[in-house]
């Protein structure tokens, strides 16, 4: 009888260290879904990150500005806008030989949603051009990394990689 229920203790006990081990991963990151204008996207975003998905015009280090259908992602202890990720649908065209043109180095990858995405780095300003697949209404899909604090930079490496590798894009909406 003590066994039994020694057994059904130590069961009891495994099933809550399980269901604690779930809560705490799914609490760490969370995937958030983003309507903005005519694009649909979703993204994991780690814990403690900020999303903002309001339809605003992006512009680059240079001062060049464009509008732009996306959301700005936040690291947790950042709260202005020179430091952060903008993931983006934009209705262009763009040139990948530019972008390469332009950057230091390149690397290739694939979404968990299935997109092709490559990163052009360029480390004088610290900022990341990332290109996904091109849509079916002849614009692009696209994410600006931009930290003026390079340190910051450094120490999200990781995190901002698997961000720009999480995104799901539903591409039937987009159109």
């Amino acid at each position: 009888m003590k066994k039994k229920n020694i057994s059904i203790i130590i069961i009891v006990f495994i099933i809550i260290g399980v269901l604690a081990g779930i809560y705490i991963v799914k609490t760490k990151n969370s995937e958030h879904d983003f309507e903005v204008g005519n694009a649909y996207f979703r993204v994991t975003i780690p814990a403690g990150w900020k999303a903002d998905g309001e339809d605003r015009e992006e512009c680059a280090p240079s001062g060049e500005c464009w509008p732009g259908e996306g959301f700005y992602i936040y690291p947790k202890e950042c709260t202005d806008k020179d430091q952060r990720i903008y993931i983006f649908r934009m209705v262009s065209s763009i040139s990948a030989d530019d972008l390469e043109e332009d950057s230091d180095s390149k690397e290739t990858f694939i979404t968990k949603g299935g997109i092709k995405g490559k990163v052009y780095k360029r480390n004088d300003i610290f900022s990341w051009g990332v290109l996904y697949d091109e849509d079916d209404a002849g614009g692009y899909y696209g994410a600006n990394v931009y930290f003026e604090d390079k340190s910051l930079i450094s120490k999200h490496e990781k995190e901002i990689m698997d961000i720009l590798k999480s995104l799901v894009v539903n591409k039937e909406q987009s159109e």
